[in-house]
């Protein structure tokens, strides 16, 4: 298994972004082995983004009990003018 630590090693040799780049980062999980590949590499993209200066959310979806799967009215207005967004209403601010 590769844990963050040594990845990390990898992605500090490309981490330079000059101050005008920074930006904000959401980075999402959705692995429900917290001991996985996923989640090593999620550390080591956060912790990266973070030591370069980015603002960064980690969101795990699992834990947030969110449902990956739409519904029937989801899919249906999926593509229309107006989207059904009862169900992530919450998520939106």
């Amino acid at each position: 298994m590769i844990r963050a630590e040594k990845t990390h090693r990898l992605f500090k040799l490309i981490n330079y972004v000059p101050p005008y780049l920074k930006m904000k980062y959401l980075v999402a999980i959705a692995h429900p082995l917290h001991e996985s590949l996923c989640h090593a590499l999620e550390e080591t993209v956060v912790a990266t983004l973070k030591e370069s200066g980015h603002s960064v959310i980690a969101q795990n979806l699992y834990e947030e009990n969110f449902h990956a799967c739409l519904t029937a009215n989801e899919r249906q207005t999926y593509y229309s003018e107006v989207y059904d967004r009862k169900s992530i209403s919450r998520e939106i601010e």
